[in-house]
């Protein structure tokens, strides 16, 4: 799993360490957090007697060494991370993270000792700041009474205040992360949450590609197809809902969601046709019901949204002529996802072949599904 960085952020208390760790042995790659490396320079400050709201912190560390192996730091080949968890340097480190300077030396530490490898990293701004650009981002969360416990009484709430309120990188949960909240799970259960949403992302599904590039190049000879609106497009969990004129609609938008694959609704009726069943079944549609919307697939619908999937709904339930009344469902999913519409694009107006006539009227939309603000 070269490349692959896994991004969880989270207040102190969250169970982040925990998570994160058995998430890295299970993965079989690096585990860093990203504290460690403040509370090192921290306990560095206190040790030498030096104020740790000391503008000048990073002096502490001319010279110096510092090496990150295996969730350890080592500061000039000494091992500094069973003094990290004292009080005192808990009780001071967010004033050390607070450091312009020291956050930005700790972000080029971080980025350089990890490139090209294998990580799973936490802290309170890697999604935001560190790396933004990694799909597998989570933030971990809990009532604050529980991670008070968790810490064994240290004050988590002034800590929660001093991280959220800085002005450098402060604590704050990624848009397109995926929120867990910790209370009532076992820190095994949060890990196999993660790794599943991280499987799913990596997971290709190769005879889809294959058909989708041949269909491609098909509706574009035969039909001249062209597509509009690409940058429309979201990287992370959306709803892809349109209007149904044709049998050839699931097709020509899947070719048009470049670089995406979705995953489609189908009427249950298809899968009782034996060829039709196993193809399908095979280009990532589930049934549901013409007349609405069932748990098991609402279920399965939110999962491939919370793990960056895509979902297509024909919202009319069948094909026709006129626009019809659209069946309830898309906003449930949604709100179940604990998202919001976003976007709304012409569609599929903007992929139709030449010569092909005009849709019903109405938009679809693709509803890129941003986290409730």
């Amino acid at each position: 799993m070269k490349n692959l960085v896994v991004a969880i952020d989270g207040p102190a208390g969250a169970g982040k360490t925990t998570v994160s760790k058995i998430v890295a042995d299970r993965l079989g790659v690096n585990y860093c957090d990203s504290g460690s490396c403040y509370r090192a320079i921290c306990y560095l400050a206190l040790s030498q007697e030096i104020n740790p709201s000391n503008s000048n912190l990073l002096s502490l560390l001319e010279k110096k060494e510092i090496i990150l192996d295996s969730g350890k730091v080592f500061v000039d080949s000494e091992d500094l991370t069973p003094h990290l968890r004292e009080p005192e340097v808990s009780a001071n480190v967010s004033i050390v993270a607070k450091n312009p300077e020291v956050r930005k030396y700790i972000t080029s530490l971080l980025v350089s000792q990890n490139k090209k490898k294998g990580l799973v990293i936490e802290g309170r701004d890697i999604g935001s700041v560190l790396f933004p650009g990694t799909p597998f981002k989570f933030y971990l969360d809990a009532h604050l009474s529980l991670r008070t416990e968790r810490r064994g009484g240290e004050a988590i709430e002034e800590r929660d205040r001093i991280d959220r309120e800085r002005q450098t990188a402060p604590l704050i949960k990624p848009p397109d992360s995926l929120l867990i909240n910790t209370n009532n799970m076992l820190p095994e259960k949060v890990a196999d949450r993660i790794i599943e949403k991280i499987r799913f992302g990596l997971g290709k599904n190769t005879f889809y590609s294959v058909v989708k590039m041949a269909l491609h190049l098909f509706f574009k000879i035969y039909f001249r197809l062209s597509i509009e609106g690409k940058e429309n497009v979201p990287q992370y969990g959306a709803i892809v809902a349109v209007n149904h004129l044709s049998f050839l609609d699931p097709p020509i938008v899947g070719v048009a969601i470049q670089k995406r694959q979705l995953h489609y609704f189908a009427k249950e009726e298809l899968f009782s046709i034996p060829f039709l069943s196993w193809l399908i079944k095979r280009l990532n549609s589930f049934s549901v019901k013409r007349e609405g919307f069932s748990r098991e697939a609402i279920e399965k619908a939110v999962r491939i949204l919370e793990n960056n999937g895509m979902v297509l709904v024909f919202p009319e339930g069948t094909r026709g002529e006129d626009l019809r009344e659209p069946k309830k469902g898309i906003g449930l999913i949604a709100s179940l996802a604990n998202k919001k519409i976003r976007t709304s694009i012409p569609f599929p107006e903007g992929t139709r072949g030449e010569g092909q006539r005009e849709p019903k009227k109405g938009i679809g939309l693709i509803a890129s599904l941003a986290n409730k603000k």
